[in-house]
């Protein structure tokens, strides 16, 4: 028979509490509650990658920017480099252009203008030229074959032309002529300072393109503006009395002149024969000679009072030097080649001549 509870709802037995199904539903809400803090922070960690993201991004398109930049700048190094090898290439060529220039210029006899000269890197040469006739160019040819400096002059055309003066239109001809330049076969160059020159019963005014003879030993200097002034010093060759310079160049360095000239072989002496010494000057030996604060290269001054004049600057044995010390008499005259300091104390290498030089100790 079914069992059937007829008491009232408020009278009925309560129901017993349930463990499980708390535990269930805390279970649910715990999970709940894990999943979104899951969610949550893992949305941060995403965010955060990505605003990481973004900054490498941006720091790597400023190194790829910076990048670019230093490609450019190698590739404009490299320009650079090229351009210093060219410049210098020419500051090297200087001279020798220079020289080139002053044999083509001395070889033009009157009457003949040359339009343009090619060199090449071997010396070869060609040049147009014009001239009134065919007896001008014969004998243009003629001085270039005399002269040792070129070799090999060939005549490649002549044609006839005309050029309009104010009288009318005046005959010319045209030619081209090619050669081997050839520096070093007869002749040597090098620098002159004006001082050397003095006393030689030169003009006082020289002019490119002359010759004149020296009365005196002279040096050459082999260039103007040396790098090492020491080496080039060493490097001094002396041209002999009588001997005959041709002026290719003059240039002006610290108020005296110099001259780039062309000397013969023959002329040329390795050995100084004591007519210009070199040496050291303590600034400390020129105090009280009435001389200028700040001495300057290039420039000649008078000593006052004998003068001690060091063989070398900075002798392996001292000892030994001082016994090779000469003395500058009262009145004598250095040339400034160039100056170095040792502990704030100047010293000097001058060139004095030998006639001002009193004596040495042995």
């Amino acid at each position: 028979m079914a069992n059937i509870n007829l008491l009232p709802v408020e009278y009925k037995e309560k129901e017993k509490f349930n463990l499980k199904r708390v535990l269930i539903i805390l279970f649910v809400i715990f999970l709940a509650f894990a999943s979104a803090y899951f969610y949550y922070s893992m949305e941060i960690k995403i965010y955060y990658k990505e605003q990481q993201l973004k900054v490498m991004k941006t720091e790597l398109a400023v190194i790829e920017k910076i990048i670019k930049e230093v490609k450019n700048l190698e590739e404009d190094k490299k320009i650079i480099e090229e351009r210093i090898k060219i410049i210098q290439g020419l500051i090297n060529n200087q001279s020798h252009l220079s020289r080139i220039l002053g044999e083509f210029s001395s070889s033009i006899i009157d009457d003949v203008w040359v339009d343009n000269l090619f060199l090449s890197a071997n010396q070869t040469f060609d040049f147009t030229a014009s001239t009134f006739n065919n007896y001008l160019i014969a004998k243009y040819m003629l001085v270039l074959k005399d002269d040792p400096t070129f070799d090999n002059i060939e005549l490649s055309y002549v044609r006839k032309s005309k050029i309009k003066e104010e009288d009318g239109e005046v005959d010319i001809v045209n030619f081209k002529l090619s050669g081997i330049f050839i520096p070093n076969k007869i002749f040597v160059d090098g620098w002159i300072n004006s001082i050397a020159l003095i006393g030689q019963s030169l003009p006082d005014t020289l002019e490119i393109n002359k010759n004149y003879n020296l009365l005196k030993e002279t040096p050459l200097m082999p260039e103007l503006n040396p790098k090492d002034p020491l080496a080039a010093v060493k490097k001094i060759k002396y041209i002999k009395p009588d001997g005959i310079i041709n002026i290719n160049l003059i240039e002006e360095k610290n108020d005296i002149l110099w001259y780039f000239v062309k000397v013969r072989n023959e002329y040329i002496t390795e050995e100084n024969n004591q007519i210009f010494v070199n040496g050291w000057i303590n600034s400390i030996a020129l105090i009280g000679q009435s001389l200028p604060d700040s001495l300057e290269i290039g420039k000649s001054y008078n000593l006052s009072k004998e003068t001690p004049l060091m063989p070398e600057y900075e002798p392996s044995d001292p000892i030994a030097a001082l016994k090779k010390i000469r003395y500058i008499r009262s009145g004598g005259t250095i040339n400034i080649i160039s100056i170095e300091r040792d502990k704030d104390t100047p010293w000097y290498f001058v060139g004095v001549n030998s006639d001002s030089l009193i004596k040495k100790v042995e």
